[in-house]
């Protein structure tokens, strides 16, 4: 996990959830090994317990600022792989990947669970993903709570969901393109 700061976020949110769900019996273990995860991460990102003391110390006494660090996708992959929801909402996701990215995305009937995609806007394809004639795009359905994480450990290099989903974990991603729905709001995301 010293090397792998996605694991160590998977682990954390892994020790979290432990930790909301434990008993009272069990609190005490549990929030350890939330410690435990946490400052090996810190140690990994060569973070020391003085300096989050003193940041802490300093936001008391500052106007309160939100700084966010996002690793972005390599430019020269040959794989774009995007998360889509595979039930709620699934045409609006569907309209969307076509009407602003420029992917069909082609769904099977009755029990068959492939999922293809299909570029029919190379225009506004481009906009978004970097192309030339030899990349691979593939298609994931997934259920959207396993998106964040997919996306944290490098499984996804895009997903495309409504932004509640994002809003509800850790900002591990940056928001590409998103459009505003009467109902929802639908978004591209990146690694």
């Amino acid at each position: 996990m010293q090397r792998n700061p996605q694991l160590a976020l998977t682990k954390i949110m892994e020790e979290y959830w432990e930790l909301v769900a434990a008993s009272e019996n069990n609190k005490i273990y549990e929030c350890s090994d939330l410690f435990v995860h946490i400052l090996m991460y810190l140690n990994r990102i060569s973070l020391s317990i003085e300096d989050i003391l003193n940041e802490l110390n300093k936001r008391r006494w500052t106007l309160k600022t939100l700084i966010q660090r996002n690793d972005l996708y390599d430019e020269n992959q040959k794989e774009i792989l995007i998360g889509i929801t595979n039930s709620k909402y699934f045409d609006k996701t569907d309209k969307f990947a076509e009407d602003d990215l420029g992917i069909k995305i082609i769904r099977y009937s009755n029990r068959n669970l492939l999922v293809k995609g299909e570029i029919v806007n190379q225009e506004k394809f481009s906009k978004y993903f970097p192309y030339d004639k030899y990349i691979k795009l593939l298609l994931l359905p997934c259920k959207p709570k396993d998106m964040i994480w997919l996306l944290a450990s490098k499984r996804l290099t895009h997903i495309i969901t409504y932004d509640t989903i994002i809003e509800n974990y850790p900002k591990i991603s940056t928001l590409i393109h998103q459009i505003i729905d009467p109902t929802i709001c639908i978004a591209l995301i990146s690694r």
